[in-house]
């Protein structure tokens, strides 16, 4: 049997490929995962106020609990998503069906806190 010469770009592109492969197949599957930790009931309710739009400002003063604990619930959010951001976790949760999306912008929270806050 006679041994194919190898050319170096050849193998070089297909090492580049197979790592292009490898990399979309891990974030295809990454994406279609379930959530592996299920959220807590009060993350739900963060994460509702997120999607409206809600500032952690606002989350923290619709549920009576500090701004840092919105943060922190959100940090969890993220963590247990595998999300990069509040936008990334919404349409992750939404696709997940862990909310729902909210047809109608009636309820504006952040804009109501505005208002009985007295902040701009």
């Amino acid at each position: 049997m006679k041994m194919q010469e190898i050319n170096p770009r050849n193998w070089l592109g297909n090492i580049q490929h197979r790592a292009l492969a490898v990399h979309l197949v891990r974030e295809e599957l990454i994406t279609q995962m379930p959530v592996t930790q299920s959220l807590s009931p009060r993350e739900i309710e963060v994460l509702k106020l997120a999607a409206e739009g809600t500032s952690n400002k606002g989350i923290a003063w619709i549920l009576g609990i500090s701004e840092q604990t919105t943060k922190n619930h959100i940090s969890s959010i993220l963590h247990k998503l595998n999300a990069e951001n509040r936008t990334q976790a919404v349409v992750l949760a939404l696709e997940q069906n862990l909310i729902e999306p909210k047809m109608s912008s009636q309820n504006n929270h952040d804009d109501n806190f505005r208002l009985v806050a007295g902040v701009r």
